[in-house]
């Protein structure tokens, strides 16, 4: 299973470094991972982009399901995993989303 994760972000920059360092630990890591910036000032948007992201701007803070409805429209994989930026995920989530033939995950 090929997986495009999304994760909507506004100004949650140490949140989202959390949230990246746990990404990196994956034993099956996503294929793609789409940051959406609702208009982030605190750098999120270049940390995410330092992690190997594609940030997709949204230029102001159009709310998380403006962002992730921009996020699924965006994604080149059918199966998604929507993360809020303040999760830490365990090193086989992904793994075992796969495992399960989960066509969508929140």
């Amino acid at each position: 299973m090929t997986i495009s994760a999304i994760v909507p972000v506004f100004n949650g920059r140490d949140l989202l470094a959390s949230l990246l360092a746990t990404l990196e630990t994956q034993t099956l890591r996503p294929a793609e991972l789409l940051v959406i910036d609702n208009g982030s000032t605190d750098g999120a948007p270049e940390l995410a982009r330092s992690h190997g992201a594609r940030v997709i701007p949204m230029g102001h803070n159009a709310g998380f399901a403006r962002a992730v409805n921009r996020g699924i429209r965006e994604a080149a994989h059918p199966s998604l995993a929507i993360l809020n930026s303040d999760v830490e995920l365990a090193p086989d989530y992904f793994a075992k989303l796969s495992a399960a033939g989960a066509p969508f995950a929140t």
